[in-house]
């Protein structure tokens, strides 16, 4: 992430929380206006707009892309089979040899749950239609561990095994674009709406790693087919782009809080039915992001 990109994630995060403290202070002392609901018949016909965020499960599917095994566009072996990073390894261990087999590569890798934050537009056609554009980020790490087993430097001492980490990290993004649909109040504050809609996603590999204790390498090469590691010696470094674009399909409800005619909270969840562009795992797969929405309408009012 660039410095750039560092100041605008900081400046939306904070902004963020200045709305969804302003949120909490609403909740707890209600003004008049909320008073005023009981007129509400449906949305605002208009354009509206919000901030989003909310937690993004990843299907583990595309977290295999980091195992490191032979079949991936990156394996482990670039780094485990390089005769200098070899040495290297051996020496921090202090072990005369190591061995290790695509068995001793993790199987089941995970994403871990991560905080996606974005913004939305939706233009209320009607009371109860609307069609919206949401946009929302999120970087994700897939973690797992692998097992090498090292002849220690001794004749009389045992084997030893060393478990250790190998993981992935990426930049996801999504843009998606539907149809929202609104349904009867449960209160004069409160609704229900459902969303369908189609999905686009782009996705780029930042990293695929090995951690061992101190000893940190990258498993992408980046130095060209049938090329390695060589200490001491010049090597062009290519900065060619991992992952790429996918689609899918999404749908999803939720809770519309009504606290007045122009400020609202939408809490809800939506499922996605996706592939992501990483190279031997293009298939559909389920994902699903709970999220909150803090919704404006009337912002293009002071465009007027």
């Amino acid at each position: 992430m660039t410095i750039a990109e560092q100041m605008f994630m900081n400046y939306f995060r904070k902004t963020l929380n200045k709305l969804l403290l302003l949120t909490l202070v609403s909740l707890c002392f209600p003004s008049q206006g909320a008073a005023q609901n009981d007129s509400y018949k449906g949305m605002q016909e208009g354009w509206i707009i919000g901030l989003h965020t909310g937690v993004y499960f990843a299907n583990s599917y595309t977290a295999g892309y980091y195992s490191g095994h032979e079949s991936n566009e990156n394996s482990i072996s670039f780094v485990l089979d390089n005769k200098y990073r070899r040495d290297e390894i051996l020496n921090y261990f202090n072990a005369q040899t190591y061995t290790w087999t695509q068995e001793d590569l993790p199987q089941n890798m995970r994403y871990e749950p991560e905080i996606n934050i974005g913004f939305l537009a939706r233009n209320n056609i009607t009371e109860k239609w609307g069609v919206f554009f949401n946009f929302n980020h999120v970087q994700l790490t897939a973690k797992g561990n692998f097992i090498l087993q090292f002849d220690p430097d001794q004749i009389v001492t045992e084997p030893n095994t060393g478990v250790f980490e190998i993981y992935g990290v990426e930049d996801r993004t999504n843009i998606d674009i539907g149809i929202h649909r609104e349904f009867s109040l449960l209160s004069p504050s409160i609704a229900y709406y459902g969303e369908i809609g189609v999905n686009l996603n782009n996705t780029r590999v930042k990293e695929s790693a090995i951690q061992m204790e101190d000893l940190h390498y990258s498993i992408i090469n980046r130095y060209g087919a049938g090329r390695g590691y060589v200490p001491n010696l010049p090597q062009t470094e290519y900065n060619f782009r991992l992952g790429g674009i996918g689609v899918g399909i999404l749908g999803g409800m939720g809770v519309k809080f009504l606290f007045s005619q122009n400020l609202t909270i939408d809490t809800g969840f939506t499922s996605y039915v996706k592939y992501i562009n990483l190279d031997g795992y293009k298939s559909f797969n389920v994902h699903w992001a709970p999220y909150a929405r803090i919704m404006y309408n009337g912002f293009f009012d002071f465009i007027d």
